[in-house]
């Protein structure tokens, strides 16, 4: 579930081009790049390093709102969901998401691209599908809990597009 939100909550929109692909009809958004997903989904399994993020991204910036969009006043906490740790690697955290996009992509709720060549992968684009966005939105209001998601990819989102940069 934290993956389809956050595929969600990152995605920006789809042009008409990329709903050729037969298997990207029903496409609304993308999340481009594997890295992308990748540091998105480490701000978002690990609230202390989202908080040094913040605390440097303030730093060098001096704008109030990094600090105001770092501070919690919903109330809310992570939910208590079965979750994998997220494995260190020798380049940064890594946490290999084909298990979680295998379950997504099994029930059409998401869908992967490759971009490159045969012997070479270039990189990976991450397609939200409506029936993805719908059972989001379903699950958001069966189960509110997951705002904490939603509230937290809005945050991680915005610091990786560069928060605290002039607007």
């Amino acid at each position: 579930m934290r993956i389809l939100l956050l595929i969600d909550g990152a995605s920006e929109s789809v042009s008409d081009a990329v709903r050729d692909d037969p298997g990207l009809v029903d496409a609304v958004g993308v999340v481009r790049t594997q890295v992308r997903l990748q540091k998105l989904d480490f701000w978002l399994r690990n609230p202390d390093y989202l908080a040094d993020e913040l605390l440097t991204e303030y730093e060098q910036s001096g704008e109030e709102r990094v600090v105001v969009a770092g501070r919690d006043d919903s109330g809310l906490e992570e939910p208590e969901v079965r979750r994998y740790p997220m494995l260190r690697h020798h380049f940064g955290a890594y946490e290999p998401l084909d298990n979680a996009l295998a379950v997504l992509r099994s029930a059409g709720l998401v869908a992967r691209r490759r971009r490159g060549t045969v012997s070479r992968v270039r990189q990976h684009d991450y397609f939200l599908l409506e029936a993805g966005r719908s059972v989001a939105r379903e699950v958001l209001q069966q189960a509110p809990v997951f705002r904490y998601y939603v509230e937290r990819v809005e945050l991680v989102v915005a610091l990786a597009d560069g928060l605290g940069e002039a607007s």
